[in-house]
């Protein structure tokens, strides 16, 4: 799979907790790299539903904020039992990493390969940054 899966787990942990704890919530890399991947969102609206509502509607915040902590992989949008979601994608390998997947029954957090897990169906659409 990946060289540096302890690497990722730990950062994967880390930004799950500042999550959690709403810390990351009134960080500007957080509101900088949303508007990067979503330029149309309303920021404001966004970080306001997100902070009460972790992982719900958390995954495409989370997941742009993964890979600015990573400083590396894709954000790719797809879906689940036909709700939208988002993931970090680690291309070559084809490995995602989701740490808002226990928002439909999965682990809180998911580094493996792209499968239909859990009854998830992917229309991938990736984000060019």
């Amino acid at each position: 799979m990946l060289n540096r899966d302890t690497e990722i787990i730990r950062t994967a942990l880390d930004v799950r907790k500042s999550f959690e704890d709403g810390s990351v919530y009134d960080s500007l890399i957080l509101r900088t790299v949303y508007m990067e991947l979503r330029p149309q969102a309303h920021i404001d609206e966004t970080l306001r539903y997100c902070r009460g509502s972790f992982p719900r509607g958390n995954c495409g915040l989370a997941s742009a904020y993964l890979k600015h902590a990573l400083h590396r992989g894709r954000v790719v949008d797809g879906s689940y039992e036909g709700l939208e979601h988002s993931v970090l994608l680690f291309e070559p390998e084809m490995v995602i990493l989701d740490i808002t997947a226990d928002q439909f029954g999965g682990p809180s957090i998911y580094l493996g390969p792209v499968i239909p897990t859990w009854s998830l169906t992917w229309t991938i659409d990736v984000k060019q940054n």
